[in-house]
């Protein structure tokens, strides 16, 4: 399945009710709305951004991969809203902000969100599974590129697997044990295997769970900064 479909069966079908209530642009609308004429014709830099994107494609057609990342766009605008509460404030992180197709040269492996809370900022990224495929394996798998960034922020991840209704979080100040994938089966790209055990679990999806797992994931930050 792919992250349209997966998105959009999640929304029941609401996806262009999610795009207006969002205040998407025309650009994202025309791709939602499988309408690649009319985006070269009205908006022709954001159709050749798209085109131009090959080394994210990971070998879908230039339509599908954008209507993926657009879909993406709506639910990870969802989870900013559905997340915000009294502890902690997110706010959107990285190039994606924008909600524009940037250039390949531009494209960056930022952090999807922010977490701010009492003046310290935590990078927060967003992974969706649009299978069973955690269920099933126990394993989850990310670009090593991700992988690496996700290091280097200290970055806390939040995964969503859609069609199982649940979530897991990993904390990447102190980096899980990850295997190295030369060539990931999809992407055809390297890849780092993470196994779903021990201090890593998925757990059913309900956002005042997710929120009390990150606020304890932030409450341990600050108990050990303060030792």
């Amino acid at each position: 399945m792919n992250a349209y479909k997966g998105i959009a069966d999640f929304f029941k079908d609401n996806l262009f009710d999610k795009a207006k209530e969002y205040q998407y642009s025309e650009s994202n609308i025309f791709i939602l709305q499988n309408n690649f004429v009319g985006l070269a014709s009205k908006h022709g830099q954001q159709y050749r951004n798209i085109v131009h994107c090959t080394n994210q494609m990971d070998g879908r057609e230039p339509l599908e991969y954008a209507r993926d990342i657009v879909a993406t766009w709506i639910f990870e605008d969802y989870m900013l809203e559905v997340l915000q509460n009294d502890y902690f404030e997110i706010k959107l992180g990285g190039a994606d902000k924008v909600r524009e197709f940037l250039p390949n040269e531009k494209v960056k492996y930022d952090s999807d969100f922010i977490i701010v809370h009492k003046d310290k900022r935590y990078k927060l990224e967003l992974v969706t599974n649009y299978t069973d495929f955690w269920d099933r394996q126990k394993k989850i798998h990310l670009r090593c590129k991700k992988y690496d960034s996700l290091i280097k922020e200290k970055a806390i991840l939040l995964g969503i697997g859609l069609t199982s209704k649940n979530f897991l979080t990993i904390d990447f100040e102190n980096p899980p044990k990850a295997k190295y994938i030369s060539q990931h089966k999809y992407t055809k790209k390297p890849a780092q295997e993470i196994e779903i055990r021990d201090k890593i679990q998925l757990r059913n999806f309900c956002t005042n769970s997710i929120i009390e797992e990150l606020h304890k994931i932030i409450k341990l930050r600050i108990e050990n900064f303060n030792k």
